[in-house]
């Protein structure tokens, strides 16, 4: 959450706990942010802590400060929200204050923001995914006499796309794939069959094996990139490889 709504949880570390709890009520976001008169980051108070601080009896004229976490996880307002989704995971938590190189609160990131329907939506990556669909298939024969290894169907869909679909549930939308046997028809396949995903073709002019299609796309991928091949569907969390 980078917009204006994350005023609503600063606060002041005198505050009394609470006008602190009333606070907390009405922003709704189950969280405060305590910040000194230079809106610098001091802490943070999540309604976890204001339980806890209730069991234990706390008299309510005591300062937020009182329960505050000190040293918060945090992320720089130069961040993206991959960086954020990955901290949340890593340390467990759903608030995350941003902050500039003076240490002044400038937005917060709230678990929720990555939430459709319950399911984490995770931010659009830049980092390709190579899939090697260039085999035979010869041990899939007498289907690949008819199609290509790639669009061999599963349920309602070929290999391929499951894949590309999987790789997309984690924010990967950019495709290099490399083709050989029956180009065209994998081409056509998805020329017909309009979606989303950035697509690159490279042709294998003579069969490279396994892996010697990466000798043709050396000179486009600089950065990190994911290699895959055609026939493996695993349930596996992509966001975790970066």
């Amino acid at each position: 959450m980078m917009s204006e709504q994350y005023k609503q949880v600063l606060i002041r570390p005198d505050t009394p706990l609470r006008e602190a709890i009333k606070q907390m009520d009405i922003a709704a976001l189950q969280v405060l942010v305590v910040v000194d008169n230079k809106d610098r980051l001091l802490g943070i108070v999540t309604d976890g802590d204001v339980r806890r601080a209730i069991i234990n009896g706390i008299d309510f004229k005591e300062p937020v400060s009182s329960i505050m976490t000190k040293n918060p996880i945090v992320m720089s307002y130069s961040s993206d929200k991959n960086d954020a989704l990955k901290l949340m995971k890593k340390y467990e938590v759903r608030h995350i204050p941003v902050i500039d190189k003076e240490n002044k609160v400038v937005g917060l990131v709230l678990w929720k923001d990555f939430l459709n329907d319950g399911k984490v939506v995770y931010p659009s990556k830049e980092t390709s995914v190579v899939i090697m669909a260039g085999g035979k298939g010869a041990r899939l024969d007498p289907f690949t006499k008819i199609l290509p290894k790639p669009l061999i169907p599963i349920g309602e869909k070929p290999i391929i796309e499951l894949i590309m679909d999987n790789f997309r549930k984690y924010g990967f939308n950019k495709f290099v794939i490399s083709l050989s046997h029956k180009a065209e028809m994998i081409k056509m396949y998805f020329a017909e069959n309009p979606n989303n995903y950035s697509i690159e073709y490279v042709q294998e002019e003579n069969f490279l094996g396994t892996i010697g299609a990466l000798s043709l796309i050396k000179e486009r991928l600089s950065n990190t990139f994911i290699v895959s091949n055609c026939d493996v569907i695993t349930d596996a969390n992509y966001d975790d490889l970066l």
